[in-house]
């Protein structure tokens, strides 16, 4: 994350798979100054809904620069829903 504030991207969001995983993406922006463009999508960690998940952020209109899944397994759903 510090790599794509650092080329000055601030739409960074994180899918996890539950409340209180999100800590290290918080503090990194906060650290990079980029608090006020947080968006943690917090759901039950299965494959339909990471994907579920993924296919939200991808069809609201205003895309993210990116978005973290919390391991692999959840990347491979989100490179799998588009």
């Amino acid at each position: 994350m510090e790599h794509l504030a650092d080329l000055g991207h601030r739409q960074i969001s994180r899918i996890d798979g539950g409340p209180g995983e999100e800590g290290t993406y918080i503090e990194a922006m906060n650290a990079a100054g980029l608090g006020i463009h947080m968006e943690v999508i917090s759901e039950e960690f299965t494959e339909a809904v990471v994907r579920a998940a993924t296919e939200a952020l991808v069809t609201r209109g205003q895309l993210p620069v990116a978005a973290f899944p919390t391991n692999d397994h959840s990347a491979a759903e989100d490179a799998a829903a588009h």
